[in-house]
């Protein structure tokens, strides 16, 4: 097994968890460097296909934070914390609080 194939997985893993771009770059330059140990090595070591896993893994995490900062942790949040709507509205605060009228018909 290459050095750093394991290490880039791992990065990879947290990278998708919880901290993104904190172990997402790392998690590239990693696999990067175990992928060149592997190919440099002829065939003798193992581990470029979990230092790919591991750097695909980090770009992902690196897109998330650069997107909106997604994280599987904030659907907790979504679930704990109703979901408060505001409606602005202009009206004077006598009109707001009187009854609706109904529309009268005209014949």
């Amino acid at each position: 097994m290459a050095k750093g194939a394991k290490g880039a997985f791992v990065l990879g893993i947290l990278s998708l968890a919880c901290f993104h771009l904190l172990t997402g770059v790392p998690a590239i330059l990693v696999g990067y460097k175990a992928r060149h140990r592997v190919r440099a090595s002829g065939g003798q070591l193992a581990g470029d296909n979990l230092a790919l896993a591991g750097m695909i893994m980090g770009a992902i995490g690196i897109l998330l934070t650069l997107t909106d900062g997604w994280t599987p942790w904030s659907l907790v949040n979504v679930f704990r914390d109703p979901i408060k709507v505001e409606y602005k509205d202009d009206r004077p605060r006598k009109e707001r609080n009187a009854p609706e009228s109904q529309p009268s018909e005209r014949r």
